[in-house]
């Protein structure tokens, strides 16, 4: 059974154990309950395609019996497998090889394609969607309206050098994608029943779900903090969270 405040929890640890390699804590903070929701159906294929929140991927794995402590205790350091970006294992349910932005929705559209039977679920990030293979991405599934895939929209409303905002703005983002053949909605992201409720509906398209959601959700110090995209978690820091 997964626990998104433990999860929260093991997050903070592991960054701290990576000491001066540091984590994407602002990230992973932000996809736990999207995580959750969605790995719960293991008949599900998931592609996080927002490649730096993968300290929270491996957390949510760990408590599906995925992923051991003793491996994941080394995050990040030196020898190894999981890294701040994931490595592609199929046995750990690691589908993806995160990264580069915008492959990860290219990826697993091409896979729903040829794989009609099989479920799909990829989490991109909105500081992503910056990229224009998204929109081609996007567009694409519009037109062949591919119902065995859903795209979840992690949309914190920053990336890694500041607010959305202030770099290039998506006020106006469900209107965008209103325009075109999708089923699409709109939710709280770090609302796991909500989540769970709109992922088990039926669809005859594609499915978008722009879910709202806090950069660095749970610890006051991280939330809404462009600072916290990446840092080091130090004893100090991680007890002042923990209280």
């Amino acid at each position: 059974m997964i626990n998104p405040k433990e999860a929260r929890k093991r997050i903070l640890h592991l960054a701290n154990l990576a000491s001066k390699n540091g984590a994407h804590v602002g990230s992973a903070l932000s996809l736990v309950e999207l995580l959750s929701a969605s790995l719960q159906d293991e008949s599900i294929n998931l592609i996080l395609s927002k490649g730096h929140g993968a300290l929270a991927l491996y957390v949510i794995l760990e408590q599906l019996g995925y992923i051991k402590k003793q491996e994941l205790d080394m995050f990040n350091s030196n020898g190894t497998r999981y890294y701040c970006h994931a490595v592609r294992d199929q046995k750990r349910k690691i589908e993806f090889s995160g990264g580069s932005l915008g492959l990860g929705l290219s990826i697993t559209i091409g896979r729903a394609l040829v794989s009609p039977k099989k479920e799909f679920i990829v989490i991109i990030g909105d500081g992503e969607l910056d990229e224009g293979i998204c929109w081609e991405a996007i567009l694409f599934c519009s037109q062949h309206k591919l119902k065995n895939l859903t795209i979840i929209i992690d949309r914190n409303n920053q990336q890694s050098d500041g607010r959305k905002d202030e770099i290039i703005s998506q006020i106006n983002l469900h209107n965008k994608l209103d325009g075109w053949e999708f089923h699409l909605s709109e939710l709280d992201g770090h609302n796991i029943r909500e989540i769970r409720k709109e992922l088990s509906k039926e669809k005859s398209k594609t499915k978008i779900i722009i879910a709202n959601t806090i950069k660095g959700n749970g610890y006051q110090k991280f939330e809404n903090n462009p600072d916290w995209h990446y840092g080091i978690v130090s004893n100090k820091i991680l007890n002042e969270c923990l209280e």
